[in-house]
């Protein structure tokens, strides 16, 4: 299993990364998208790592790193001070947000932790040829980059005021519901105008790309999907004889929790009166209380986090991605295919993802057809087989970790090579 570190190489070019986000313990994707790149960027760069962390867990935090980077600076986290000054900030960030419209990691990450005045403290700037950021929180050092002359390159993970939106639109408060509007029209200008203090941003999907095509034409684009290390998912399906079917996805966010639940209620039903011995699995970490009830059905498993999902994903029939909202990136959709296994999910769910219909994914916003196909997956052997291999050959092409983080680090590469 990959460590982090790659061939040992002597790269001149030095690049800083700025992150509030971890390359581990990899449970997210984000978290793994941080790691990837990581370890794509240290076959063309002396690799930096900048985040911060609570004061007592520092040591343990650098020890980690240094199996993902050349060199690591933590800054000692402030708003996590246990005393009066992290209720401080506790305070301060809650104020923020109302009065703002934008999320407390705005305030906490961008004017607290990483502030510009804090990084210069600790770091030089003038030491690096390139400085990555995660999300764009931080973008007032992007800004000072600018002012240095020093390239600065967003990694936006997601158009997140897109995500916010979905937020506000589901939150249950009377007030928020009616300062919705408001907060999301604050958010999306300060986004937006955020992306401007970069000299280049990446785009995690298709979609996403040709909507900042169409805010900022004058600005170059990198598409960088979320890539997946083939050798550890490997090719591997082997469904078993019951037929099972699952979904996929952490579920401490109420997105997920809430597709797990729709598939239970709504389409397993549909399959059940024709294969009434059908499983259903949710897969995936942190599962609440009311998801866990749901295995009093004896043919429902709730798994919580598993060491070695490829194993238990290579045992299903297909997988239901019954997502909603056209933002960020199903990074487990690529997961789930690379090993094989096909997925029937929504049109948003593979909004600008690229990938085709019929080859191993099936696409419908209707119950009725997620348990169509499902049944005929289960049924018509020879036919799932067919679909198993086109699911994998979709990823080969487009996802492989070279076709992404590879070419993530071969881009910024060429950046630093044009100053």
């Amino acid at each position: 299993m990959w460590t982090g570190n790659p061939i040992p190489m002597t790269p001149q070019k030095k690049i800083l990364i700025i992150s509030g986000v971890k390359p581990f313990p990899g449970n997210s994707g984000q978290q793994m998208r941080v790691r990837n790149s990581l370890r794509a960027l240290r076959g063309q760069f002396h690799v930096t790592f900048l985040t911060v962390g609570k004061k007592n867990e520092i040591p343990a935090i650098k020890q980690a790193l240094g199996n993902y980077v050349d060199e690591s600076l933590v800054l000692p986290s402030l708003a996590t001070d246990g005393g009066l000054r992290g209720l401080f900030y506790k305070v301060m960030s809650a104020l923020y947000s109302v009065v703002t419209g934008l999320k407390r990691s705005n305030f906490i990450l961008g004017r607290v932790e990483l502030t510009p005045h804090r990084v210069r403290e600790f770091c030089d700037l003038h030491r690096y040829d390139l400085v990555l950021f995660e999300y764009w929180h931080t973008h007032r050092i992007a800004k000072y980059c600018n002012q240095t002359g020093i390239p600065a390159v967003l990694d936006m993970h997601d158009i997140l005021w897109q995500t916010y939106r979905v937020y506000l639109a589901r939150h249950r408060s009377p007030l928020v519901k009616f300062l919705a509007p408001m907060y999301l029209s604050a958010y999306k200008r300060a986004e937006e105008s955020a992306w401007r203090q970069y000299d280049r941003l990446i785009a995690i999907s298709q979609g996403e790309a040709e909507y900042l095509k169409g805010r900022i034409p004058d600005y170059k684009i990198l598409q960088i999907s979320m890539g997946i290390d083939l050798e550890k998912w490997p090719f591997n399906r082997r469904p078993v004889k019951q037929p099972r079917f699952g979904f996929f996805g952490s579920m401490s966010g109420e997105q997920n929790r809430r597709q797990a639940r729709y598939c239970v209620r709504e389409i397993m039903p549909l399959i059940w009166r024709k294969l009434p011995r059908a499983e259903f699995w949710i897969i995936g970490a942190n599962p609440t209380e009311d998801l866990l009830a749901l295995q009093s059905d004896d043919r429902i498993k709730v798994t919580g986090f598993v060491e070695d999902v490829q194993a238990v994903l290579s045992e299903l029939t297909a997988v239901h991605c019954p997502w909603e909202g056209t933002y960020g990136f199903r990074s487990r959709l690529v997961e789930v295919m690379s090993l094989g296994c096909p997925v029937i999910a929504t049109p948003d769910a593979v909004s600008g993802m690229g990938f085709e219909r019929e080859k191993g994914l099936f696409i419908s916003r209707k119950k009725e057809d997620f348990a169509a196909i499902s049944l005929k997956l289960a049924e018509d052997e020879k036919w799932s087989q067919t679909m198993s291999r086109a699911a994998r050959k979709q990823i080969e092409e487009k996802y492989s970790f070279q076709a992404t983080y590879g070419r993530l680090a071969e881009e910024l590469g060429k950046l630093v090579s044009k100053k």
